[in-house]
């Protein structure tokens, strides 16, 4: 199983638009449409639904928050954006900055290595390159949600077959960070608040799933946009059929087609099964 695609829902006009800032940082056209990173195979990729009337305007109370590109060198890649901000390391999160793509939907770059970790940054640039794109090879590194209830949700992903990775509180700013991925591996550090992960978890070549918990925001709802406005429509996971099969079995699945399904996870985000 994988993290296959993240699917928005965006205005006609902003289809071309954005297949062409996507192309150009290296995304290509897969089969089915999707925009995927032909140097990533383990990488998530992006699908645009071009079926909605009302632009796209984001809350804090919304259960999607945006894309991460993990990048070996966040200034460079800055500056192949136009107006991109130059990154600087947050607390001991990760060295990133944010931008925004045509659609007004937010994406973050962030670096592989902390600000401090010149000598190991140095190493992965150093490495052949096989990306395409004028950032390198980079990887989707995130598909960033909200959550309400960390304990529930966390039983959830769990249960759907997806390992925590890591967990990332930001205290000062009122928010706890979790990171799934559908993987056998395992963190350096056993502490999975352990800050010594954090730079193995950036350097991962598949996308992991960021639940971001704002601390008292249990009991509230978060928003999901209507089909009729822009916003997030899915999270595609890519399933073999005898997982298709298991999870056909759980509460709220619906069977959308032949061999696709989709479930909610327990804040109302849509998660499509395709094998």
């Amino acid at each position: 199983m994988k993290l296959g695609f993240c699917v928005l829902r965006v205005t006609p006009d902003k289809l071309t638009p954005l297949l062409d800032f996507y192309t150009r940082l290296g995304f290509a056209l897969g089969e089915g449409g999707g925009l995927v990173l032909p140097w990533a195979s383990a990488s998530c990729g992006l699908r645009f639904l071009p079926d909605a009337k009302v632009r796209y305007q984001s809350s804090r109370t919304d259960l999607y928050w945006k894309i991460g590109l993990a990048v070996h060198d966040v200034q460079e890649a800055s500056r192949q954006l136009p107006g991109c901000q130059p990154g600087e390391q947050f607390l001991d999160i990760g060295f990133l900055t944010h931008y925004r793509d045509p659609a007004g939907f937010c994406f973050e770059l962030l670096q592989t290595t902390f600000e401090g970790s010149e000598a190991e940054r140095k190493e992965l640039k150093s490495r052949p390159r096989t990306g395409a794109g004028p950032m390198g090879d980079f990887v989707m590194g995130q598909i960033t949600t909200r959550i309400t209830e960390p304990e529930r949700s966390l039983r959830f992903y769990r249960e759907l077959g997806m390992k925590l990775l890591s967990i990332q509180p930001v205290t000062k700013y009122g928010f706890t960070l979790y990171f799934f991925a559908f993987t056998e591996e395992n963190p350096p550090k056993e502490d999975l608040e352990a800050v010594e992960n954090r730079e193995w978890l950036y350097q991962r070549p598949y996308t992991t799933l960021e639940l971001q918990h704002y601390h008292g925001s249990e009991g509230s709802k978060l928003r999901l946009p209507p089909p009729e406005e822009e916003g997030l429509a899915a999270v595609v996971l890519q399933v073999p059929p005898d997982a298709l099969r298991r999870l056909s079995a759980w509460p709220g699945y619906v069977e959308l087609l032949p061999g696709v399904g989709q479930l909610m996870d327990p804040d109302g985000l849509p998660i499509q099964l395709e094998t």
